[in-house]
């Protein structure tokens, strides 16, 4: 994780983008719940609490045998949730696997990405 938030701070260095790790809070407006997510960035204008982000643009879950379920189930139904989410990637550990969610007007599209053979 500590390697994907530094990959991401230098990608948006030059952006109101702000990177925030795992021990940040989300919340998500509508169900007035919050989660810890491994990583989440924040570009929104609004955003004034470095402890708490309540405007999420993307999130990042890194899948643990433990946590896959929850990702994919519980927290990805909440985080659909969100106005103002834009995109929900999840990191694969035992797999060379990255999937991205987008949210589009008429639902999320899934993309799969993995490390050439």
């Amino acid at each position: 994780m500590l390697l994907l938030s530094f990959a991401l701070e230098n990608r948006l260095r030059e952006t109101n983008c702000v990177v925030y790790g795992d021990s940040t809070k989300t919340e998500i407006p509508h169900k007035y719940d919050c989660h810890y997510p491994d990583v989440v960035i924040t570009c929104d204008d609004r955003e004034n609490d470095e402890m708490s982000i309540k405007y999420p643009s993307v999130i990042f879950e890194v899948l643990s045998d433990a946590t896959a379920g929850c990702d994919r189930g519980e927290k990805f139904k909440a985080y659909q949730k969100s106005e103002v989410l834009k995109h929900y990637v999840l990191v694969s550990q035992k797999l060379s696997l990255v999937e991205g969610f987008s949210k589009l007007d008429q639902g999320w599209l899934h993309d799969s990405y993995t490390q050439p053979s």
